[in-house]
């Protein structure tokens, strides 16, 4: 997804937009596991980077994973739009997220393979800000 908001969302006004990855770095993502708590990998990394108004989206499985929701309560301390796409139930993430996209099976492989569908229509939207997606001629 970040690669994509880097790179394939850019549109022909050359209009950018910024994206970081908080699994990217795994020297940090070990320091604060180590000196902190897993639950805090992204939490801590989200207080270097979050902003009123930015968006944050989280992924998990279950919609339970603590330190994915420790990211989430982070980013709406700090005002962020907080979007959550996990499987059925959601977790926690209809709760904390502003946004909740969830896959209504309980099967990964089908559950990731519609994350990546749901990643691709997010880019695709943004390319096509008020067009529409598709056309029939």
């Amino acid at each position: 997804l970040v690669s994509d908001l880097l790179k394939t969302a850019i549109t022909k006004g050359n209009e950018r937009y910024s994206a970081i990855s908080l699994v990217d770095n795994i020297p940090v993502i070990l320091a604060w596991s180590n000196d902190s708590n897993f639950d805090n990998i992204f939490s801590e990394q989200i207080k270097n980077h979050i902003s009123k108004n930015d968006v944050l989206i989280g992924f998990s499985g279950s919609g339970k994973s603590q330190n994915i929701l420790n990211a989430f309560t982070v980013g709406k301390k700090q005002s962020a739009i907080c979007i959550g796409i996990t499987r059925m139930g959601g977790g926690k993430f209809p709760k904390i997220c502003d946004v909740s996209f969830i896959v209504p099976s309980n099967d990964m492989l089908i559950i990731e393979s519609v994350h990546l569908t749901l990643c691709h229509c997010i880019v695709s939207s943004i390319r096509h800000k008020g067009k529409p997606l598709f056309t029939y001629d």
